[in-house]
């Protein structure tokens, strides 16, 4: 065979082996749309009037921040009236340690009965009971008064909200979430892949994601190990993770993947 026909081969052969290439490639770029990553539903679980909104939609709001103050007025009275409570039984269980005290030196010169002994015994543990008590209503109280300050809980985007002050809000009646918060910079783009290019998958691959023809170095999830249903190919639903600080990307904004 002439060296000739040697070259031809190999260039037939570089050829097809380029094609072959570029049609693998083109079968894992797939279209999809971005979203947030995290998206959470800011709700009051204690009933009352809303008394401050601290953000609105498009702020960026970081882990602990006040959003939304129900007014605190009944809680405070609860936590007021728990805490005298308390007081009051802490001075019944030192009366009753005390008188306990008497009594058992009485008992132990024999100067007393077992019956009243018992009784004084019986007086300080129904004393420090009822202490204890007091001291859990206390607790619960202190807890209702903070959950009247609605707060953040990761640095986020608000992304809705329907709330403003002299809004009634009851957690016993169904109502629209009072405001709805994402994670700040964090997307995913969601694509469905063919079994083939699922079993390629790892957590340490990396895969681009064009957006507004920016590139970003996504993280691979994926969420379900069950095919998709009602579909004539078997797929899979894949998430990709990516991160932009800088901007904000709509959900809804269209994203190429691109599996390497």
């Amino acid at each position: 065979m002439s060296k000739r026909m040697l070259s031809n081969q190999g260039f037939l052969a570089a050829f097809l082996s380029l094609f072959l290439f570029s049609q693998t490639a083109a079968a894992e770029t797939l279209d999809g749309n971005v979203s947030f990553q995290s998206v959470i539903e800011i709700n009051s679980i204690v009933r009352g009037t809303v008394a401050q909104v601290n953000s609105s939609v498009g702020d960026r709001v970081v882990a602990g921040e006040i959003l939304i103050e129900i007014d605190p007025t009944r809680q405070k009275a609860m936590v007021r009236i728990a805490r005298n409570q308390v007081a009051k039984m802490r001075i019944e269980v030192d009366d009753a340690d005390a008188k306990f005290t008497r009594q058992q030196d009485m008992y132990d010169r024999g100067s007393l009965s077992l019956l009243l002994y018992e009784e004084s015994e019986n007086a300080l543990k129904k004393a420090q009971l009822d202490l204890a008590i007091a001291q859990a209503s206390l607790s619960l109280a202190e807890y209702e008064l903070s959950l009247t300050q609605l707060t953040a809980p990761f640095d986020a985007l608000v992304v809705n909200s329907n709330v403003h002050p002299g809004l009634n809000v009851d957690p016993e009646l169904s109502q629209a979430p009072l405001m709805t918060l994402a994670s700040a910079g964090q997307y995913i783009v969601q694509v469905t892949v063919s079994p083939e290019v699922w079993q390629r998958l790892n957590s340490s691959q990396s895969v681009k994601a064009v957006v507004d023809g920016q590139n970003y170095t996504a993280s691979v999830q994926i969420p379900t190990l069950f095919t998709q249903i009602f579909v004539d190919e078997p797929e899979y639903i894949v998430n990709l993770r990516f991160t932009e600080n800088d901007k904000l990307l709509l959900p809804g904004t269209s994203a190429v993947v691109i599996f390497e």
